[in-house]
């Protein structure tokens, strides 16, 4: 058998061996190479033969040629439906092969074969999806049939040692993958299983004893004692000895990991070979006795199997230390035990580092924890009952009850009621008592102290009789016990539940028809204008309410109004009003059918229906031998809603809204439905109503009503989109606020009430805002000088809509320092349209010309028009005729500070036109002076020059002297 490569290297996946035409290789399991020969382990698919069949084959081929030579075809029987192998990995002299269901090891002798029994090379081309591809093969000088080599070679090599195969383990599931390593003379595989977790296989016993937590992995790699796995997305590393995940000995032993073993002195699993390590943990084969008894001594004998030669300590679960005594295969433990538990714990441990071997559990016999007879004789630890006490088989000595039918006790379905101040025998029905059992005691603390009350047994029945103490209020509940004798001990009754009720009819009930309607359990009975036993009243009882005659009385009732509707809950307060069945409450003409009625001194009826508003009376009438009317009037009104204001808010604004109408606080229950919320509200008066919208989380139109009692008005309510502020027009402030904002958004008016805040780390500051439209918001900054040691830093503005933030909507305002004015130091003069300097520092650090508010009196403003650094110039508005000669105080504010800066004064209004007049006059005036200089200079150009000097020098300074003139009159 001959397999040639085709150009490809076998270390691949993607490797392609052809067997001339009869044979393919599906699969690469391993390769290999010893000496000069290179080997593949691989699987073969047979194309001829009409079922497919494969083979798996050891192939080899020198390293100087491409000729690939069978040496050895495999014969396993394999488990998986296509009959091929999966994987095979090479460890020393074996191969080991896998497929589904097992794993085989094959040993032979890997020595160099050689070609001496074959004389020549034939070879021969075939075709390969239009390619031509070479083979080549050995051929048997004696094989004298197939001289032209066209017949393939089926004599395989001579190899030095026969194939050998054996199973190694079986019953596995499918491996892809694996590698054999030897630690400590034990060879171990691991592998990849097809639920792709990585496992560890003990080739000598043939088990596997490790299987990994992680799924889905893909490959692993063994390096200095580490297993590096890969998934698709993670690379982990884990411990090649993975003893320390073996907590206890069991655990580790059971393990059939071959390096781990238990250490006794170090009480856990280990890998590392220690002197004192264990393969076998010590069992408990049996122990005696199983129960004890609370702070008895007694001596636990353990039988131990694999007990190992250390010295032993005994320890119990409350961490007490007890020497133990070994006897071969046999510990002794003697104990004490405490606990008020059922069970306790005894274990073994190493008597030096105290770790642990072993342990029992012991049943506690914790008898005395039972109070009670049947409690006592249903306890699973067999306890008695003896004396009155629940007692441990241990502490027997003497007759005790042990079954509860032989329990005295209290019969649980009885109900025991006594009137106070009366001398009355009371009956208590009893079980479990002896003919000779006796006398008999009640003892009832919580009423007759220091003392106890005699009785007698009449079957099935103590009947104990006593003068019941009076009591100072209607009834009092109190705990019985009853004892009696036995023999020369004193037995205790088992008590289920049952108490004693001691009553007073006088306080159960103060007037006639209350006495009356008290259980009859009670015996109470109106006698002499009081509520009494009726065994004690001397005259003549009254037992049913007709016979209580004193006549209805109404003194108030509330509500005073209700809708016309109907429905409202009437309360009608006064007296003998309680319900019997010819007792009839009616508003005007009408039946007011009755809700509750449990005591004379209300009663509560539903209103009916009315044609239309009106006064009607509240009347009781009880057949016709008593009828009474309400001393006010109840009213019949018909509410009306006439507006809602807001009629629109935003979802997130729990907006306050104001309900206007009329009669809307009459009636009982006020309620507002909003689509799915009800809404209580908070304040109602007759014309107004208050009430805060919930949450919503959904705009439109939603159906508001108005309910009273049976009353309903409904309208809608508009729900738009939370605001959204998109532009602010200032990103700063000063520490004392008042700086105008412009706020740009949408839905800015959808709300009653939107705040502007301001917070820093330690502060939080509010201020009020203005809608102007949907679009525009003002708001003035707040004052922040409470923040003191903050006023540097920025401060964080977000918006409150109703009490309501918006969320994420932010800004950062910066803060600046308030500028300073300088004060005028005498009164300035000033006119209309005139320009004004302000002084002082602070102007520039970054604040806007529409900040500064610059006030002449209160109807005057001057203009910022210039912002420098210690100066403002301001243009002063036009002057009123009426404020002429006035002298106003000059004011500058800024956010919210406002400084006097002292007062100017207005110069008069009508001297403007002739301050005019006068300049122009006197320009003229000068014009024709200069023009006389002039002529008078050329007629006397021929005459003395100094004359001429003379006469310039004259009208100079004519003209120079009316200016001066001319200038002090307008000063």
């Amino acid at each position: 058998m001959h397999v040639n490569l085709k150009n490809v290297s076998l270390t691949t996946p993607e490797s392609y061996l052809y067997l001339y035409s009869e044979f393919q290789v599906i699969r690469v399991l391993t390769t290999f190479t010893v000496g000069t020969w290179n080997y593949v382990v691989a699987v073969l698919k047979n194309d001829i033969e009409v079922q497919e069949s494969y083979s798996t084959v050891i192939l080899r081929y020198s390293s100087n040629d491409t000729l690939f030579t069978s040496i050895a075809d495999i014969d396993i029987k394999f488990e998986n439906e296509e009959m091929k192998a999966i994987a095979a990995n090479k460890f020393g002299d074996d191969i080991y092969i896998a497929d589904t269901g097992k794993i085989v090891k094959i040993s032979f002798n890997l020595a160099e074969g050689t070609f001496k029994n074959y004389s020549f090379l034939c070879t021969n081309t075939a075709s390969d999806n239009g390619s031509t591809i070479q083979f080549k093969r050995y051929r048997i000088p004696s094989d004298t049939h197939d001289p032209n080599c066209s017949r393939s070679m089926k004599y395989p090599l001579t190899i030095n040692k026969q194939l050998e195969s054996k199973l190694v383990t079986r019953g596995i599931s499918e491996l892809t993958s694996m590698k054999v390593v030897k630690i400590r003379g034990i060879n171990i595989m691991f592998a990849i299983d097809s639920k792709q977790a990585l496992v560890r296989i003990n080739l000598n016993t043939k088990k596997i004893y490790w299987r990994s937590e992680d799924d889905y992995l893909n490959t692993f790699h063994i390096k200095d004692k580490f297993i590096y796995i890969a998934s698709a997305r993670t690379i982990s590393k884990i411990d090649f000895f993975i003893c320390d995940k073996y907590d206890s000995c069991s655990k580790c032993v059971s393990s059939s990991d071959p390096f781990c073993s238990w250490s006794l002195s170090l009480g856990k699993c280990v890998h590392e070979e220690v002197s004192d390590a264990i393969t076998q943990c010590p069992i408990i084969n049996s122990f005696s006795p199983e129960r004890v008894s609370p702070n008895e001594s007694v001596n636990i004998t353990l039988y131990v199997h694999n007990l190992p030669n250390v010295s032993i300590a005994c320890r119990l679960d409350d961490l007490q230390y007890y020497p133990a005594d070994v006897h071969g295969q046999t510990v002794i433990c003697p104990i004490k035990v405490s606990s008020a538990t059922n069970v306790t714990v005894l274990q073994l441990v190493t008597e030096a580092d105290k770790y642990f071997l072993l342990n029992v559990q012991i049943t506690v016999l914790t008898c005395r924890k039972h109070h009670q007879c049947g409690e006592c004789v249903h306890s699973e630890n067999k306890c008695k009952w003896c004396s009155g006490s629940c007692l441990n088989p241990s502490e027997i000595n003497h007759f005790c009850i042990s079954d509860s039918p032989s329990c005295p006790r209290i019969r649980g379905d009885q109900q025991l009621i006594i009137p106070a101040g009366t001398k009355q025998a009371l009956d208590i029905h009893v079980l479990g008592v002896n003919s000779n059992d006796g006398p008999f005691k009640l003892l009832v603390d919580e009423i007759i102290q220091d003392s106890f009350v005699s009785c007698k047994y009449i079957t099935p029945k103590l009947r104990c009789e006593y003068n019941w103490p009076l009591l100072n209020v209607d009834s009092k509940e109190a705990t019985i016990q009853v004892r009696a004798k036995r023999g020369e001990e004193e037995i205790v009754f088992d008590n289920p539940g049952v108490k004693l009720e001691l009553y007073n009819c006088s306080i159960f009930a103060t007037d006639c028809m209350q006495c009356v309607s008290v259980d009859d359990l009670y015996k109470c009975g109106w006698c002499i204008n009081r509520c009494t036993f009726k065994d004690h009243c001397i005259e003549e009882i009254v037992n049913d309410i007709d016979s209580c005659t004193p006549p209805p009385v109404i003194t108030e009732f509330h509500p005073i109004t209700g809708p016309s509707n109907g429905g409202t809950n009437l309360t009608i307060i006064g007296k003998n009003l309680l319900y019997r069945e010819n007792i009839v409450a009616k508003v005007g003409n009408q039946t007011c059918y009755t809700l509750y009625n449990k005591n004379s001194n209300s009663l509560i009826c539903k209103t009916p229906r009315a044609n239309s508003d009106s006064y009607v009376p509240i009347t009781i009438k009880i057949d016709s031998k008593a009828k009474v009317h309400s001393p006010e009037m109840f009213r019949y009104v018909s509410p009306k809603i006439l507006s809602i204001q807001p009629q629109l808010c935003c979802l997130s604004c729990q907006t306050e809204i104001k309900i206007i109408g009329r009669y809307l606080n009459s009636g009982n229950v006020q309620l507002i439905k909003l689509g799915n919320d009800i809404i209580v509200p908070y304040n109602s008066t007759p014309d107004f109503v208050f009430a805060k919208m919930p949450l919503q989380i959904r705009t439109g139109r939603t159906k508001f009503t108005y309910t009273i009692d049976e009353f309903h008005d409904t309208f809608y309510f508009q729900f738009v989109s939370d605001p959204e502020i998109l532009k602010i027009s200032k990103d700063y402030s000063l520490p004392k606020g008042g700086i105008n904002i412009s706020i740009e958004g949408t839905g800015l008016n959808s709300s009653q009430k939107t705040l502007l805040i301001f917070s820093s780390a330690s502060c939080r500051h509010i201020s009020s805002c203005k809608a102007i439209s949907s679009f525009i918001m003002h708001c003035l900054t707040p004052d922040v000088t409470m923040c003191a040691s903050h006023l540097q830093e920025a401060f964080s503005a977000s918006f409150s809509l109703d009490a309501v933030e918006i969320p994420d909507q932010s800004f950062v305002i910066k803060m600046y320092p308030q500028p300073s004015f300088d004060k005028l130091s005498s009164v300035l003069q000033v006119w209309s349209g005139s320009e004004l300097i302000i002084r002082g520092s602070g102007f520039t650090n970054g604040l806007s010309k529409d900040d500064f508010v610059i006030m002449i009196g209160d109807k005057y403003r001057c203009v910022v028009a210039e912002i420098y650094e210690f100066k403002l110039l301001c243009l002063v508005e036009l002057l009123k005729i009426n404020d002429a000669d006035a002298v106003l105080l000059l004011s500058a504010t800024v956010g919210n500070v406002s400084t006097e800066l002292g007062t100017v004064s207005f110069m008069n209004g009508q001297e403007t036109p002739i301050l005019f007049f006068i300049i122009i006059v006197s320009t003229v005036i000068f014009m024709v002076l200069l023009a006389i200089v002039f002529v008078c200079r050329k007629r006397l150009e021929e005459k003395d020059k100094n004359v001429q000097h003379v006469s310039i020098y004259f009208g100079l300074c004519l003209l120079l002297n009316w200016n001066k003139r001319l200038k002090a009159s307008l000063v």
